[in-house]
Parts: C-alpha cells; sequence; structure tokens
C-alpha cells in the first residue's frame, strides 16, 4: 500500500474534529485574473527549488532551509515561532497539521488593523476550512512570512501571494494576554500535553509514521526507489516529529536500512538530514559495516 495513502487512512480515521470556532472579520483576495494565475503558479514549486516561485514574483523574500533544518509545514512553523515569542520552548510531537487547529480557543481575534503586530496569527481559509498559517511580518503592508507546505523554504510574501490551495479568505488573531505568560500558559502547555500529544490518535499516528518510513527504507525493488524517496522526504518534512534516526527492532536506522540494500541515493539524502553514521545496532555493526558487507565501494565512500 502506497505510504501517503496509509498515513492519509490512519489520519481519517478516528481523527479528533476541532469544535471550535471563531467569528472572525476576513480579508478577501482580490478578483484579480493576474493575482489567480500567479497563484496557480506556485502551486508548481518543486520541494526544493524555491527559488523557482522567485523567478515568478520578484516582490517575494526567501529563505531557503538547510536540509537538517526541519521546521514542519506552515501549522508546526507558525504556532511553534509564537509558543517560542512567549517563552514555550517545549518540543511537542504533534503529528497532523490539522492538530493544531484544535488551540485556536486560547487566541483572540484582531478586529482593527491598526493593532496588527508582527508575528500575529494568520488564519487562511477556503470557505469554513481552515487551510493555512502564516505570521505577519510587516502588519502596516501586510507582509506574511510563511512556510509553503513541504518547499524547503520560508517565503515573505504579500497577504495573498502564495499557492492556489490556500485559501481566499484571511483572519488575523493572537495568542490571548492570559496565555502569554504565568498559570493561563501553562494550561496551554498542559492542553496540548494531554489533550493533543497523549492522545490515542497521535500515539497511533506517530507509530504507523514510523512503521512506513522503516518499510519504505527497506524497499528492495530497484523501480520504486525514486518513488519512494520522494514519500520519506515528504514525511520527513511534515513530521519533524520523527526523528531521520528512527530505528527497527533491531535498532536498526534508515541509513543502515537503505545501506543494506545498496540504496545508495536514500543514504546520501538520509545524510543530509542529518543521519548518524556512527550509531550501533543490536549487534554493535553500523552502516559502513553493511556497505563493506555488501562489498559496495560507492557506500563505503560516502559513509567514510
Amino acid at each position: 500500500m502506497d505510504l501517503l495513502f496509509r498515513l492519509l487512512l490512519v489520519a481519517t480515521l478516528g481523527y479528533p474534529l476541532c469544535m471550535y470556532s471563531m467569528e472572525m472579520v476576513i480579508h478577501k483576495q482580490p478578483n484579480d485574473p493576474f493575482l489567480i494565475k500567479l497563484r496557480e503558479d506556485f502551486s508548481r514549486v518543486p520541494m526544493f527549488e524555491p527559488q523557482k516561485a522567485l523567478e515568478m514574483d520578484p516582490t517575494l523574500i526567501i529563505k531557503p532551509l538547510d536540509m537538517q533544518e526541519r521546521p514542519g509545514v506552515c501549522y508546526n512553523y507558525a504556532i511553534k515561532k509564537i509558543f517560542k515569542n512567549h517563552g514555550i520552548t517545549q518540543n511537542f510531537n504533534i503529528i497532523g497539521c490539522q492538530d493544531w487547529k484544535n488551540i485556536l480557543q486560547f487566541f483572540e481575534e484582531i478586529k482593527d488593523s491598526k493593532d496588527y503586530k508582527i508575528d500575529d496569527l494568520v488564519i487562511y481559509k477556503e470557505e469554513d476550512r481552515i487551510v493555512h498559517f502564516g505570521l505577519l511580518a510587516n502588519p502596516q503592508s501586510m507582509l506574511v512570512e510563511s512556510k509553503w507546505g513541504t518547499i524547503k523554504a520560508l517565503f515573505t510574501h504579500q497577504l495573498f501571494h502564495l499557492p492556489s490551495n490556500w485559501g481566499t479568505l484571511a483572519a488575523i488573531v493572537r495568542l490571548k494576554k492570559e496565555c502569554q505568560d504565568g498559570p493561563h500558559q501553562n494550561s496551554l502547555v498542559s492542553y496540548i500535553r494531554n489533550n493533543m500529544e497523549k492522545s490515542l490518535y497521535q500515539q497511533q499516528t506517530l507509530m504507523c509514521t514510523k512503521i512506513c518510513l522503516i518499510d519504505s527504507a527497506n524497499c528492495s525493488d530497484v523501480n520504486t526507489w525514486p518513488k519512494t524517496l520522494n514519500e520519506i522526504r515528504q514525511i520527513l518534512e511534515q513530521v519533524p516529529a520523527i526523528s531521520v534516526n528512527i530505528c527497527n527492532g533491531l535498532r536498526q536506522t534508515l541509513l543502515m536500512i537503505a545501506v543494506k540494500n545498496n540504496n545508495y541515493l536514500l543514504a546520501k539524502v538520509l545524510l543530509e538530514y542529518g543521519a548518524k553514521k556512527e550509531f550501533t545496532d543490536i549487534g554493535g555493526r553500523t552502516a559502513l559495516f553493511f556497505a563493506k558487507q555488501n562489498k559496495n565501494e560507492e557506500l563505503q565512500k560516502l559513509l567514510a
């Protein structure tokens, strides 16, 4: 079964719906043919070629990310930055992008544009569906900073200069003042830990994601390697809670498994993501051991 399909299946079954709703003052996308076409073009920007978006729109500011930087997708990035601004530095093992919507009950709408501040949360909607998060980078000119899915960069853009599938409506909210420090902030952290992170849904999805990654790395069919590599990249980008050094029951990491299967390209990508060469399995063997065992000189050179 396809990796992404399996993850979607788990994420759909028993998904905890966000019951919190907010009546928000909405900014609407202008009905401008040029803007509509630009947003459609943005939707085709490749994962590792963010500069192509700049060719389409010179007003963009793009900050490329190093391979080992894994801020997650838009929801993860925006919420974690807001938390960090208010001294919440803990890492939360939240898998699904949608789950971050459950904490909107701790935010309040900013109705007057004169009150907008840097790093206020920008919520993008399509009808009643929340589809994207961003952060105000410049309240006066309404520039927004956001992570465009799994594309390896941060984008600073005009309010509606982003891919077409991320909504035609936008609203501005802010973490409630009482949650910015003190006891109410502790309540926010406790809510995430107890109601989101420790939920059965989260635990099942986390386990399924790990199993799917290990299964994909263990694929020995050379013909499917390009597709498998793309799936693994997508998951590593989308789920920063998953370590690139996860292990199977023999304590063999994704890197060791790739090397055992002589999958040079996957091994190279995992190293770029920060996979550790020196880790050992239950028998004390490293990835280099398996490269030597297979007499694969190319992998031996990569791991030396």
